[in-house]
């Protein structure tokens, strides 16, 4: 199958060339099509990129001040996804962060599991994270997931069209949503993702949008790192599914199956009219 990745990247420069050097070093890497989002581009960082992977792809976006954080990060991914399934004729597109650092078999994984579900109409996406890595000889199991994506993700081109169709819808300039929030719903009722045991990527700490240095010292950090396979011998291994595979990530990842689908929908529903009710008071307190 015809691979591509992209890696969406802005003002992390120290981290991101750390990270991409690791990429370069991974199982199949030259058998990708790459390609780099650079928001706000600093020339000297291009010759720096260039000089670790002259091959690679970059575009460069500029956006106004009209622009939320939002919509800069969902018209990145947006990007991205359009030019390697629509100018690579990909059939199947990574996305990466800037912050991401990525395991030797990564990119062997994401392929292999992309071309074992391919045809698989209820499979829309792989990712890479867990923090799974207490039981033995785990290291290349992994299960289906009612859940989203993100941290490393992948789709075949298969569902390119509905995930267009959806980013579409959040590439607006006064968007306050992320994009894997739009997805997450039509994800979750509909069909489900694969994650592995052992975690194939870890976020590094940037105080970033999501984490802060703070994060480091948290219990679900350190389970993270130590999920994460930096090296693995993948030829003396097979990646092997496991219906019941424990896994936690977080309260709303539930293996895929009939009764977890409906618990799913009701905590979707739930979490849903939680928040909103929370932002019902505090519309009305400003009012009173």
């Amino acid at each position: 199958m015809r691979g591509s990745l992209f890696i969406t990247f802005f003002n992390r420069n120290r981290i991101f060339l750390k990270n991409l050097k690791i990429l370069t070093k991974c199982k199949d890497y030259k058998k990708f099509k790459k390609l780099i989002i650079y928001q706000n581009p600093d020339y000297n960082i291009v010759k720096k990129i260039k000089k670790i992977d002259k091959n690679i792809k970059i575009i460069s976006t500029i956006y106004d001040k009209n622009y939320t954080i939002f919509s800069k990060v969902n018209n990145n991914i947006y990007k991205g996804f359009c030019y390697c399934f629509e100018k690579y004729k990909s059939d199947f597109v990574i996305h990466l962060e800037d912050d991401l650092k990525v395991g030797y078999d990564f990119l062997f994984f994401i392929n292999k599991i992309i071309s074992r579900y391919n045809n698989d109409k209820k499979f829309f996406a792989v990712n890479g994270f867990s923090k799974e890595y207490k039981l033995k000889n785990h290291s290349f199991n992994y299960s289906k997931f009612i859940y989203g994506i993100g941290k490393g993700w992948a789709i075949p081109k298969a569902n390119w069209s509905i995930t267009k169709i959806k980013l579409k819808d959040v590439i607006k300039k006064s968007s306050k949503r992320f994009f894997d929030v739009h997805l997450e719903k039509i994800i979750k009722f509909n069909y489900y993702v694969i994650m592995p045991y052992r975690s194939r990527v870890l976020e590094e700490i940037s105080n970033g949008l999501t984490l802060k240095e703070s994060f480091r010292q948290t219990a679900f950090f350190r389970h993270w790192s130590n999920s994460f396979m930096r090296n693995i011998n993948v030829e003396n291994g097979e990646y092997k599914y496991i219906k019941d595979m424990k896994y936690n990530w977080r309260y709303d990842c539930l293996h895929y199956n009939l009764i977890n689908k409906m618990i799913s929908f009701f905590l979707y529903y739930f979490t849903k009219i939680f928040y909103y009710s929370i932002y019902i008071k505090k519309t009305i307190k400003k009012i009173v």
